[in-house]
């Protein structure tokens, strides 16, 4: 049986440098609670339930740090590889979106590298998600098709593209958009 090739994470530098510093974060927050944990332990407490919650959080934050670094090691720093008539990194499109038994709807989206979010009536579709995957390098007028987690067909149209070069609020992009 063959290994399954870990599918590498795609990150603006931005959002790359985010994590950094919340991993860094965390590791200061992580010295504060051992450091604390130390102290109690040195002032004869007990293991009273004070001392097993904070173990319990220095755990989680190890756990947590530990998930963040390894994504961080299977990422890859994207930049923006399409010309100016492709859906690339930090576009802002308006697209179709297509299920089975769900009346078709038009939306805005933004692909960002890992970012799930709305923001001023745009969604923020990351490049790792199946639609992200779908529409990366499309052009206007053409088709894509994306297959979530659950196995549900997402069928589009890219409708209209443009060129995220400045933030836009939600009533400029939907007047260009229109």
């Amino acid at each position: 049986m063959k290994n399954k090739e870990i599918e590498k994470l795609k990150l603006t530098k931005e959002e790359y440098n985010l994590y950094s510093k919340e991993i860094s974060d965390l590791e200061d927050k992580l010295g504060k609670y051992t450091k604390k944990l130390g102290d109690m332990r040195g002032n004869d407490f007990t293991e009273s339930g004070e001392v097993t919650q904070l173990n319990n959080e220095i755990i989680m934050l190890k756990n947590t740090i530990k998930g963040k670094k390894i994504m961080l090691n299977n990422a890859i720093i994207i930049e923006k590889t399409f010309g100016d008539d492709q859906m690339d990194i930090n576009d802002i499109a308006k697209i179709t979106l297509k299920r089975e038994n769900v009346n078709p709807r038009e939306i805005l989206v933004k692909l960002s590298g890992s970012e799930f979010n709305v923001e001023d009536g745009i969604i923020g579709i990351s490049l790792n998600s199946p639609i992200g995957k779908a529409i990366h390098g499309k052009k206007v007028g053409d088709e894509y098709t994306a297959i979530t987690g659950e196995s549900q067909i997402i069928n589009g149209e890219i409708l209209e593209i443009r060129k995220n070069k400045v933030k836009a609020n939600n009533d400029s992009v939907q007047k260009k958009l229109q």
